[in-house]
């Protein structure tokens, strides 16, 4: 056919061409920033419910220290306004029950448990770590001391004690209770659990690790491994800029940033973050397809 004839054809054809190059590279460009953008605001999230758990343990942990403290100056106060509460174990178990606490132990002067609602009496505090830190009280009336959940010298039992001196006479005075609720807290807040049910988009990942191992992870067969083994090199991990990496055979934008200790990493693949260039590619395909061959038809 004549070069006049064909001119149209090859004229909207390479604007087509065109276009199509030019829109599936400003999409891929859009894409990509769409991307880091979502990973960032997916870890500042991870980085809200960290700071969330923690200052809940920490309210949770205040607010039992002060509760156990109490309970055991009151426990004290009584057993100076009566000492006959003392007189058996049933005694120590209905003061107990009042107090709400699981254990309550008394010491004479020289640190030997003479009273108690458990099968301890004649234990001596000083013969471990854990019930020697109350010793003090014996020679300080002002002594008092709330421990963290440890276990206890007696048998190795994870307890909280709350402890003070004896106000009547020389003498240890202690509430002890199973830290469950702290426990729980803690539980929640681990930071081991954070990143299995995290997600960034559909099927991206959040990777959570300290020193360069791994804390927290999808797959916690990864727990204390180094990073590289997970698939990410320790450069792209601390250098705070966006990378590209493979992960068992999937390809995946990566972000990572610190947070108090720990560095988290976000990604997030491929295939999920180009689905709407795509998708629009697709779109604008048939849109041409369907001008060219209209104009085809016209000419």
């Amino acid at each position: 056919p004549p070069r006049s004839t064909l001119f149209p054809y090859t004229t909207l054809f390479r604007s087509f061409i065109i276009t199509f190059c030019l829109s599936f590279y400003v999409q891929t460009k859009q894409a990509r920033f769409n991307a880091i953008e979502m990973i960032r605001l997916k870890i500042a999230d991870a980085k809200r419910q960290l700071l969330i758990a923690g200052e809940n343990v920490e309210s949770i942990r205040i607010m039992t220290r002060t509760e156990a403290l109490a309970k055991a100056r009151s426990f004290a106060a009584l057993i100076a306004a009566n000492p006959s509460l003392l007189q058996d174990r049933n005694s120590c178990e209905h003061l107990a029950r009042i107090l709400n606490v699981d254990q309550v132990h008394v010491s004479d002067a020289n640190g030997i448990l003479i009273a108690s609602n458990d099968d301890v009496i004649g234990y001596d505090m000083n013969a471990a770590e854990q019930s020697r830190a109350f010793m003090p009280a014996l020679k300080d009336k002002y002594f008092e001391l709330v421990q963290e959940p440890r276990p206890r010298g007696i048998d190795g039992k994870l307890f909280q004690y709350a402890g003070v001196a004896r106000q009547d006479k020389p003498g240890i005075v202690q509430i002890g209770f199973y830290p469950e609720r702290l426990q729980q807290a803690m539980k929640i807040a681990d930071i081991r659990n954070l990143a299995p049910g995290f997600r960034i988009g559909n099927n991206g990942l959040l990777v959570i690790s300290r020193d360069d191992r791994i804390v927290s992870c999808e797959d916690n067969s990864f727990i204390d491994k180094p990073v590289f083994e997970f698939g990410i090199s320790v450069s792209d991990l601390n250098s705070g800029r966006v990378f590209d990496v493979e992960i068992a055979g999937i390809h995946y934008l990566g972000l990572s940033e610190k947070y108090q200790d720990y560095t988290l990493t976000g990604l997030l693949p491929d295939d999920e973050m180009y689905l709407s260039r795509n998708a629009m590619t697709l779109f604008l395909i048939f849109c041409n397809l369907v001008i060219f061959g209209v104009v085809f038809i016209l000419v």
